[in-house]
């Protein structure tokens, strides 16, 4: 619960905190007797609202105002504890291109469509967690939770690149009123180590994203009734997108 916005009264949290840290003591302790997997959300979320209140004061809302409801970094925090607990590597794709070569490869989730020596094009079947929710990147709650590093990795590899610099942008489509497009240049030795794109570039998502946000959203409305239209199904397995493409700079 939220330190300070819990029944407005920090010193009634403090205590439901402890009777939940110990609650979760209880659970991951059944769970290892039932060979159970558990994940640690109390304490993936408790981690995560002490690092933002240390950078945002104690009044930081990390739970919604009325101190319940989760805010994004508490949803976050609890998304990276149960993917952890699947065993999730959160490696999506690594592309490699080498200008050198005048070769552009990936792993069998991606696929090159146009490699033409200055600029690559990639269609990929995966995509990176996109934050459509402002809040995620303007409140630092990315700094305070290793949800990208560890389990957003989607991996540039440039190989004897041409120019000192590489600029690397998302391929929003001109009809897409969601978003600005978002580019960020980066050096040559940091190209050819690898450069993370869904940590290294603010992930603002792009219209198709939201499109694929929107059928998600309602498919899961709709299960709950138990009717939903095999359209609607078919369309939320179907997604695919050209996502992105990195070309190099002078």
């Amino acid at each position: 619960m939220d330190s300070f916005h819990y029944h407005k009264d920090p010193a009634q949290a403090e205590i439901t905190n402890k009777t939940l840290n110990a609650l979760a003591a209880i659970t991951k302790e059944v769970a290892a007797k039932e060979g159970a997997i558990y994940a640690d959300a109390f304490g993936a979320a408790m981690k995560t609202m002490t690092a933002l209140k240390e950078l945002h004061g104690k009044d930081y809302a990390f739970d919604n105002q009325d101190g319940y409801g989760p805010g994004p970094g508490c949803k976050l925090a609890m998304a990276y504890a149960f993917l952890k607990a699947l065993g999730c590597d959160g490696s999506l794709g690594t592309v490699t291109i080498d200008y050198k070569a005048e070769t552009a490869t990936c792993d069998p989730a991606q696929k090159v469509i146009e490699f033409d020596s200055r600029a690559a094009t990639i269609e990929s079947t995966r995509y990176p967690f996109l934050y459509l929710e402002k809040q995620v990147l303007s409140e630092s709650i990315l700094k305070c939770l290793p949800f990208n590093e560890e389990l957003n990795r989607f991996t540039l590899i440039v190989k004897n690149l041409p120019s000192p610099r590489l600029k690397v942008s998302w391929n929003v489509p001109k009809w897409s009123e969601l978003c600005a497009h978002e580019s960020r240049d980066f050096t040559a030795e940091e190209a050819a180590k690898g450069i993370i794109i869904s940590s290294g570039l603010d992930p603002v998502p792009f219209g198709r994203f939201h499109d694929i946000h929107n059928d998600l959203w309602e498919l899961q409305n709709l299960e709950r009734t138990l009717a939903v239209p095999r359209e609607l199904a078919q369309r939320c397995l179907a997604h695919r997108t050209r996502m992105w493409c990195a070309s190099a700079t002078p």
